[in-house]
């Protein structure tokens, strides 16, 4: 008669499941349904169609972006220079 050891070598075989340890195997994370997907399509689009890849409307924005920069630098209310901040006036 066989022993319980080889009785689980050749159930192994034949099942071709890993051997029976009280240890981690990481199988459980391994085996999930990957994320990928669904954490992608939470975060906004890539940078590079933020800024003026494909998107259609780019033009309008930045034709918006840059007449509120020139209101802005009429009225003195731009941010300074580089180098031209308020610690270079002392």
């Amino acid at each position: 008669m066989a022993s319980p050891q080889q009785i689980a070598d050749l159930s192994r075989k034949i099942f071709q499941r890993l051997p029976q340890r009280n240890i981690p195997s990481g199988n459980k994370v391994i085996s999930k349904q990957l994320k990928g997907d669904k954490v992608a399509s939470w975060f906004n689009k890539p940078l590079l169609l933020r800024m003026g890849g494909d998107d259609p409307n780019f033009e309008i924005l930045n034709e918006e972006r840059l007449g509120k920069l020139d209101q802005m630098k009429r009225r003195g209310k731009t941010i300074p220079k580089k180098g031209a901040g308020k610690r270079s006036k002392k």
